[in-house]
C-alpha cells in the first residue's frame, strides 16, 4: 500500500496494530526510519475513522 499511495515524512502508525512490536521493526526496516507512533494508536485511528463518517454524512456522494 506504501508504495501505491507513497510516504510523506513524518510517518505516524496508528490503529491498535501499531502497537505490535513487531509490525513495527519490520515497517522500520522497510522504509528506513522509524515511524512514530501516538501514545493510544487505537484512539487516533477511531476519532480518524469518526471524522470521516462525519465528513461523508455532511456530504454525501
Amino acid at each position: 500500500m506504501m508504495e501505491r499511495i507513497g510516504i510523506k515524512r513524518p510517518l505516524f502508525f496508528t490503529g491498535g496494530v501499531a502497537k505490535n512490536q513487531g509490525v513495527l521493526a519490520t515497517l522500520k526496516e522497510e522504509i528506513g526510519v522509524p515511524p512514530l507512533v501516538p501514545g493510544n494508536p487505537f484512539v487516533t485511528a477511531a476519532l480518524g475513522a469518526a471524522l470521516v463518517a462525519q465528513e461523508k454524512k455532511d456530504n454525501p456522494l
